[in-house]
């Protein structure tokens, strides 16, 4: 009876403390990133009141006869099964989609938690609002560049942060140079009218030059209609005749308009010459000196052959540089001559540029086909100075800043730690954990890396406590507490009617 007793109030014990951890989960039920507890039983020893016999010729074995001795709780597990992400909309919170935990450091120790509502301090540190300890991750050099290979240490991102002027080191070009663009000069007669008097002669490129589509522009001379017929010798040698009416003229299949002024009478033209020569592509873009300023420079493109192309810096007057590109007949370059540009400045320190125009033997940067001209500067590498205005940060975890001169730069990287048993870690209070002998050490890295789950901006995670479950959970606790409660009473009736034997 006084065995039965004891079992009783073993079994009210760890009912008990199963309905503490019941009582925590549901109260737990909104905690960000908290993770429900579930308490295991397992039975006591038991006293062994006849042992086992071995089976005999002429009689069998015997089982042992043992009376239990009651039950007691084997663990508490915490269930690290993945919570509901409930967003904010707040940059600075964030959730772990997947395994791992963030990290963060005080002068008590190195914590680890799944609650990732996290808020910037007054000096800029990425903290825990609860108690202020630091988030660790990685901060980037002064080129944003992160190294994860180094220790972690505190994420700080001062509001005012400020990035200096970076003087431009490299321009990128890209689009096309028509193969179809004339090169070198054509030559056209002396206009001359019936009465001798030399006319200005002039030809220049339309608005259309990248079809082919010219203009020979006569200068001071009356005339309405007007016939004329020459020569145009071509930049091969060549010579071809033409003859002028009604205002066009074809010269190997590219298109000429004669124009001149209105108004006189018509007079017929004996000859014509002159010379011309294809006006250049320019390619400008602006570029900071290591003071902020900017300077634009402007690069012209020049065709010097079937396949060849000359380029010369035109702006600014301070600076300096000329080469050649020449193009494969696929339209990729076969080489270049010359890739640098060199700018004397007077109040800021002198400059050497690089100009990328593309990879040899690949086609990408600037090609050479029969469509019209697309060449372009379209990047360089310099900013002028700026100031922070807001920070984003990815699923791998980094913080990348936008600055008022339109520069994004990453400042930082959170970590995150992996445990081969996050059961094992030590819940130690304010939805920490800490690291314990059986939790194994973490494995720090960036997120979304290494089986460490992706951050998810803007949202926290929430209680994996299954409501439903607590309830039926607590109704068997009840009637278990009950139960063992009544083994109580049993025994004490029993124990009563013995003592009452001697009456």
């Amino acid at each position: 009876m006084m065995r039965s007793m004891f079992s009783g109030v073993s079994g009210l014990r760890i009912h008990q403390t199963k309905m503490d951890a019941i009582g925590n989960n549901i109260a737990n039920i909104n905690t960000i990133g908290y993770k429900s507890s579930t308490v295991n039983f397992q039975s006591m020893l038991s006293q062994t009141i006849q042992g086992a016999s071995t089976p005999e010729a002429d009689r069998g074995g015997s089982n042992p006869i043992q009376v239990g001795l009651g039950a007691k709780m084997s663990s508490i597990d915490t269930n690290f099964a993945q919570g509901n992400l409930q967003s904010t909309g707040n940059v600075t919170d964030m959730a772990i989609q997947g395994e791992g935990f963030f990290i963060l450091q005080s002068g008590a120790g190195t914590f680890y938690t799944r609650a990732g509502n996290f808020t910037f301090d007054a000096d800029g540190n990425l903290v825990n609002p609860s108690d202020g300890s630091m988030v660790q991750g990685w901060v980037a050099d002064d080129e944003g560049n992160i190294n994860t290979n180094v220790g972690l240490g505190n994420i700080d991102v001062p509001i005012n942060q400020i990035i200096e002027p970076r003087a431009t080191t490299r321009i990128r070009y890209s689009g096309n140079l028509p193969s179809t663009a004339s090169d070198g000069s054509a030559q056209l007669g002396n206009l001359v009218d019936p009465d001798s008097i030399l006319v200005d002669a002039s030809i220049a490129d339309s608005a259309a030059v990248e079809s082919g589509e010219y203009q020979i522009i006569i200068d001071d001379y009356d005339a309405d209609t007007f016939e004329w017929s020459g020569q145009i010798t071509g930049p091969g040698g060549e010579i071809v005749n033409i003859a002028h009416d009604n205002r066009e003229v074809t010269v190997e299949g590219i298109a000429f308009e004669v124009v001149a002024d209105p108004g006189g009478e018509s007079s017929a033209v004996q000859s014509a010459s002159g010379e011309y020569t294809p006006t250049p592509f320019i390619a400008p873009i602006e570029v900071i000196d290591s003071q902020g300023n900017s300077h634009e420079v402007v690069v012209s493109f020049s065709k010097a052959g079937s396949n060849a192309w000359n380029w010369e810096v035109t702006e600014p007057s301070v600076a300096a540089g000329s080469g050649e590109i020449i193009f494969n007949n696929d339209g990729s370059i076969s080489n270049i001559n010359g890739n640098t540009v060199s700018l004397s400045l007077v109040d800021a320190q002198d400059m050497e540029i690089e100009l990328d125009f593309g990879t040899i033997g690949s086609i990408g940067g600037i090609t050479q086909f029969a469509t019209g001209s697309t060449v372009a500067a379209v990047s360089q590498n310099g900013n002028v100075s700026g100031t922070l205005e807001s920070i984003s940060i990815g699923e791998n975890g980094e913080i990348t800043g936008m600055f008022d001169n339109g520069q994004n730069r990453t400042l930082a990287q959170i970590a995150m730690a992996l445990f081969t048993n996050p059961s094992g870690l030590l819940n130690i209070g304010d939805s920490f954990y800490a690291e314990s002998n059986n939790s194994g050490v973490p494995v720090i890295g960036p997120s979304a890396t290494g089986g460490r789950g992706q951050i998810i901006v803007g949202t926290v995670e929430m209680s994996n406590v299954d409501l439903a479950k607590e309830f039926a959970d607590m109704i068997v606790a009840q009637r278990g507490f009950q139960a063992n409660s009544r083994i109580i009473s049993a025994s004490d009736e029993m124990l009563q009617e013995l003592a009452m034997l001697k009456r």
